[in-house]
């Protein structure tokens, strides 16, 4: 496994471009029973063409990575997208192979990446593609709200646009995504094999019981393995918040970081990078180095698989927010496979509504960054909040029956 540190870079390849613009589609819409559609009431795809452009997406689904596939196919352009970088390791790093063909770059989050924040202002100075970002950072498991815009890359746009003689636009595209068959028959058999995993019987007449039931003896399970003591009387939310923390704490503790003052993902990044760096480097290679870098490694591993499950009980815990819906008692069972089973199963007939909102020029601002930075970055983020918002909006509202 390469270290979190070492930056991948995009690497275009026509053929695996449209390899994946012709594969992906196909097994979204035939296996995963997934598909997109896209609305542009703004005409902003084509008011764009061959405009220097990033694109920002608000990031509610695990499916949203496909998203970025059947939108290129539609803007029927190359594109570049900013990928966290611990995605490029999965699956033994073969999909990060397959993403940096497609034109993704890593992003090291909560690590101050020099490379990553180069290769994005080159991407947007040279203007020859496209460039995808996710600006909440995190899946959110909200399909009404847009999070917290990252200030990071609001202040990335106006360099960019001081250095530049072309205005920079941003393309605000709200998704949102909807079921669109009878929820007991699209989450049957996941939640069978859930409940054969966890060892409890179908015993609930209500799927969201059944569901419940599921949550809670895996949390009781989770926290068996870490030692840790639920109490009886907090919520589910309150409960996987708990268990999060804990797990961070013990990391923490044994490898001796700081962790006071931080958010749940600020608290993930830090540990994630102190692990890669504490234990993840190789010592010299006499007898007793060896072993030592055995056992480094074996506890590298350890903790990374741990810091993984935080990352998805991070999103879960979001998810547990939200008010119930059909689309979000899928995303529970999402969560619950694979905690129990390692994978994602198809949950019927799915659709994301992919919403082209109103562009907004980056030039428009740069007056008011020469004269006051802080204020600049604090009014454009706010109008790409409010602009991805109003797109979000006119996403789910196509979602509502008529």
């Amino acid at each position: 496994m390469r270290a979190l540190s070492e930056f991948r870079p995009p690497e275009h390849n026509r053929a695996v471009i449209a390899f994946c613009q012709f594969l992906i589609p196909i097994y979204c819409r035939y296996i995963d029973h997934f598909t997109c559609r896209f609305r542009d009431a703004h005409q902003s795809v084509a008011a764009l063409r061959d405009k220097r452009t990033i694109i920002l997406l608000n990031h509610a689904d695990r499916q949203d990575p496909s998203v970025v596939v059947f939108l290129a196919k539609h803007l029927k352009e190359q594109i570049h997208c900013m990928v966290a970088r611990e995605v490029f390791d999965w699956y033994h790093g073969i999909l990060g192979c397959f993403f940096q063909k497609f034109g993704c770059y890593s992003v090291n989050r909560g690590a101050g990446d020099t490379t990553s924040i180069e290769t994005t202002k080159r991407i947007l100075k040279a203007g020859k593609h496209k460039l995808v970002v996710f600006p909440e950072a995190e899946i959110t498991g909200d399909d009404h709200l847009v999070h917290t815009i990252s200030t990071a890359l609001v202040h990335i746009l106006l360099e960019v646009q001081e250095e530049l003689s072309e205005p920079l636009w941003v393309l605000p595209v709200g998704i949102s995504y909807k079921l669109e068959t009878a929820l007991e028959v699209s989450l049957e058999r996941a939640l069978n094999a859930v409940e054969k995993q966890v060892g409890i019987k179908n015993s609930a007449p209500e799927i969201s019981t059944r569901i419940s039931n599921a949550i809670d003896k895996l949390i009781s399970n989770l926290a068996d393995h870490y030692s840790f003591v639920v109490m009886s009387d907090h919520t589910q939310a309150e409960k996987v918040s708990g268990l999060t923390k804990h797990i961070c704490h013990r990391i923490a503790q044994f490898i001796g970081s700081e962790i006071a003052h931080k958010t749940p993902e600020q608290l993930l990044y830090l540990l994630r990078n102190a692990v890669d760096e504490k234990l993840g480097t190789h010592l010299p290679e006499g007898d007793h180095q060896k072993k030592l870098s055995k056992r480094n490694r074996q506890f590298h591993d350890e903790f990374i698989n741990d810091l993984n499950r935080v990352e998805n009980l991070l999103i879960f815990h979001r998810v547990l927010q939200q008010p119930s819906s059909a689309i979000q008692l899928c995303r529970t069972v999402d969560f619950l496979e694979v905690e129990t089973i390692g994978r994602i199963s198809s949950k019927g007939r799915q659709v994301a509504t992919v919403y082209f909102g109103e562009p907004l020029s980056v030039a428009d601002y740069l007056t008011h960054y020469k004269e006051s930075k802080h204020a600049a970055i604090a009014e454009l983020k706010t109008a790409i909040h409010d602009r991805l918002q109003a797109a979000l909006d006119c996403s789910q509202s196509l979602n509502s029956p008529s």
